[in-house]
């Protein structure tokens, strides 16, 4: 931290980040363990980042249509200790074009075993993209898109997908 008078400012550095470009991370949460996930919006991949020693590595990809270019993954949250909603679906990054209206669905990454269980719990036809995510209760992510109409903002959405495992 470095104080200049009464403001305190917290020093920054690079954790990770992965050699080759265009490249972008999304979003981020964190695992019990520490460990960063993060969602990449140029391919539907998550990635683990381990603070401590300041490397990452491909934890898994969300298998989405192979014939759909420009996937891409976006808000992801925890449900509860090493279970995630994700957000997946198209977004032209290169071209400009941004999300695919439509072409968005709400994945869960379930961390707990040896290797990931990853399934999908819906499509949200409904919904322009996902951006952003937050935990409603242990079956419940809220998701948030805010719509712009040429600069101007046009409308709010807070959802909810709620999904139920056998028990």
């Amino acid at each position: 931290r470095v104080s200049i008078g009464t403001l305190t400012m917290a020093l920054t550095r690079t954790l990770f980040q992965l050699s080759s470009q265009p490249t972008w991370f999304e979003n981020i949460s964190i695992r019990p363990n520490g460990t960063i996930l993060a969602t990449r919006l140029d391919v539907p991949e998550v990635w683990a980042v381990d603070p401590a020693t300041s490397s990452g590595s491909l934890l898994f990809r969300i298998p989405l249509l192979k014939n759909v270019p420009s996937q891409a993954l976006t808000g992801i949250c925890a449900l509860r200790p090493d279970v995630f909603a994700i957000g997946a679906g198209v977004y032209d990054m290169m071209g400009g074009t941004g999300a695919k209206a439509g072409s968005f669905s709400v994945w869960l990454a379930d961390l707990t075993g040896q290797e990931p269980k990853v399934t999908k719990v819906t499509d949200t036809p409904e919904i322009a993209m996902i951006n952003g995510m937050a935990t409603w209760d242990e079956n419940t992510a809220l998701g948030y898109r805010l719509f712009e109409r040429q600069g101007v903002q046009a409308r709010r959405y807070i959802w909810s997908v709620r999904y139920c495992v056998g028990r």
